[in-house]
């Protein structure tokens, strides 16, 4: 979707956060492993929700479901942050949301969610090309009457901070000290 200047840098704003708040997800010396050993992998993501007047509503990044080793999405953390009440909103994730249910995932995929809680906008930096057919994802929310707008000139920082950082460069200061 084409759309003004303006905006298009607001969003690249927003992108910047959301940038910030996937960093969370990222294991810290002697804290990224549940009680079982897990560790959140890569890519790290972060979504917020806007409201039709460009506030922020809900945020979220990837992250377990209460010491287990299911993962909760940003984008549903985002989304599950507020009541639904009619408003238009916009949905900003780092990564484009998922269309098929992992392994470690208990709930519906990303898109559907999305659809479900009447997400107008859904706006993203990196396409998620390892996990299904990025144009079948794009394709599904544009059937159900999502604008989709892709922010390539973030792809580059996200891959760079996001995706290809070895957050284990020195394991020892991961590893658990003691169960």
């Amino acid at each position: 979707m084409e759309i003004g200047q303006g905006l298009r840098e607001k969003y690249v704003e927003h992108m910047e956060y959301c940038i910030g708040l996937a960093k969370k997800s990222m294991p810290k010396p002697n804290q990224g492993y549940t009680p079982k050993g897990y560790y959140i992998g890569k890519p790290y993501v972060g979504a917020i929700v806007l409201d039709k007047n460009g506030k922020i509503i809900g945020e979220g990044y990837k992250s377990f479901l209460g010491g287990t080793s299911l993962l909760q999405h940003a984008e549903r953390m985002a989304l599950d942050s507020f009541a639904v009440d009619g408003r238009a909103i916009t949905l900003i994730s780092t990564l484009q949301p998922c269309l098929q249910k992992s392994r470690k995932q208990l709930f519906e995929p990303c898109n559907n969610l999305i659809v479900k809680k009447g997400v107008k906008t859904v706006v993203f930096g990196v396409r998620d090309d390892v996990s299904f057919d990025s144009y079948a994802g794009i394709n599904y929310l544009l059937s159900h009457g999502v604008e989709v707008v892709e922010l390539e000139e973030m792809q580059d920082k996200i891959k760079k901070e996001l995706m290809n950082v070895d957050v284990f460069q020195d394991r020892s200061k991961y590893e658990p000290q003691s169960w």
